[in-house]
């Protein structure tokens, strides 16, 4: 009687540990899926910004500009396309380790934060120069 008592004790303890062990799986994803999504809310706020870039470059080589700040808008759109290219999945970073895909997306978002910045700079400096250039 005493063996069954302990059988079943362990069993619950057995299922209280693995209950623990889910739950801290869960609150793993869920920080990986908020890193994530904070990392993509700055990509979705800079992508459409990508055609304003080209239509700048259009107009820009339409004057015959291609001076610094043409090269600067390139430079920018290229630097969003390699980010996206190199970007790794969120199927392959909840693989990861926590604290390995946290230092990840710590990287993954600074990185897109300079994107935009280096996006939102150009932009401000191609259309400042055809505004200056339209005033002639």
């Amino acid at each position: 009687m005493k063996l069954i008592l302990y059988v079943c004790m362990l069993c619950i303890l057995l299922m209280g540990c693995k209950e623990a062990n889910n739950s801290t799986q869960q609150t793993t994803e869920n920080t990986v899926q908020q890193a994530w999504d904070e990392m993509m809310v700055i990509h979705d706020e800079v992508m459409p910004k990508m055609s304003e870039i080209n239509r700048l470059k259009k107009q820009l080589v339409a004057q015959g500009d291609t001076t610094i700040v043409y090269e600067n808008l390139q430079k920018a759109e290229d630097g969003m396309w390699d980010w996206m290219h190199n970007l790794v999945s969120l199927e392959e970073v909840k693989k990861m380790e926590e604290a390995a895909a946290m230092q990840h997306l710590r990287a993954e978002i600074a990185e897109i934060t300079e994107v935009r910045e280096e996006m939102q700079e150009s932009i401000e400096a191609g259309e400042q120069l055809l505004t200056k250039n339209d005033t002639k």
